[in-house]
Parts: structure tokens; C-alpha cells; sequence
């Protein structure tokens, strides 16, 4: 038996929802990562000798494009195609 228009349509919506918050949490704990060795590296740095903002500025030129190990992270895990979804 058919589930009734109005149930398939809000499953489809609680679905999409579900997912969109899924893909939400993954990017935030992703920024929160590279954030975190980026702080780390840094503090390295710092502890080296260098002053913050020179630390700052070589951790990041070190660490490279930040969007783009992004996307090469998402797809190794197997989500980047998916990612897309969460800005829905």
C-alpha cells in the first residue's frame, strides 16, 4: 500500500533534513580540524620565536588552499558529491 502524498512528502522533507544536518556537522567538525592544526603549528612557531602574525601568516602559506584540502577530504570520504546538498 502507497503511503499517502502528505507522509511521502514530509519522510522526503525529514530525509532531506536529516542529511542537510548530517553534511552540516561533518563540514563544521572539518573546519574545526584543520583550525585546530593550524593553531597548533602556530603555536609552534611561536614558541620558536616567531611573532604571531609572522607565525600565523607561514602556518597558513605552509598549509596551503584551504577550500581545496576540503574538497580533496570530502572526497576521500566518500561525501564530496553529497556536500552540495547541505547548502540546500
Amino acid at each position: 500500500m502507497p503511503l499517502p502524498q502528505s507522509c511521502a512528502a514530509n519522510w522526503r522533507g525529514a530525509s532531506h533534513e536529516s542529511l542537510a544536518k548530517v553534511l552540516r556537522k561533518r563540514a563544521s567538525d572539518l573546519d574545526e580540524e584543520i583550525e585546530a592544526h593550524l593553531r597548533m603549528a602556530e603555536r609552534d612557531r611561536v614558541a620558536q620565536g616567531e611573532s604571531p602574525a609572522q607565525a600565523r601568516a607561514a602556518v597558513v602559506r605552509e598549509f596551503g588552499n584551504v577550500p581545496l584540502v576540503k574538497d580533496v577530504t570530502r572526497e576521500t570520504w566518500g561525501w564530496g558529491g553529497w556536500s552540495g546538498l547541505g547548502r540546500i
